[in-house]
């Protein structure tokens, strides 16, 4: 397998692009890179999770699981709410259907989740269970 293309050039950094050329360096040998698209914080009252953005209802790869996984294992805050996949059918929650943690949501839900107001329950159970 080799290092895959950019899916977006135009939003990649040059030291990204250049990653990805180095073949001393290639996904073949073991060496993978993820970005994490949101940290997610209330700093009045000190709550956080972590958010993984897809479009078009595309999921994480198998590699951004394992490596995104790893992370939420360590964490140990009361404050952290977790590590959350948010999915839209097409591009944001206004021009279609918004999923969270693989579950059919509303636009309120969503507001309501992300101003830390939904029932634990809500934080609790991530993409990793």
């Amino acid at each position: 397998m080799m290092t895959r293309e950019c899916k977006y050039e135009d939003k990649a950094t040059e030291f990204s692009l250049w990653l990805r050329k180095q073949s001393e360096i290639d996904s073949k040998k073991g060496y993978t890179t993820h970005d994490i698209d949101f940290i997610w914080e209330n700093y009045n009252d000190g709550l956080w999770m972590f958010l993984e953005e897809k479009r078009s209802m595309n999921d994480m790869t198998w590699a951004q699981k394992k490596q995104f996984k790893k992370i939420h294992n360590v964490v140990y805050s009361e404050n952290y709410k977790g590590f959350h996949l948010i999915q839209f059918e097409k591009t944001d929650p206004d021009d279609g259907d918004i999923f969270l943690d693989g579950k059919r949501i509303t636009k309120d839900d969503l507001f309501q989740f992300l101003q830390f107001k939904k029932d634990e329950r809500w934080y609790s159970t991530t993409i990793f269970g």
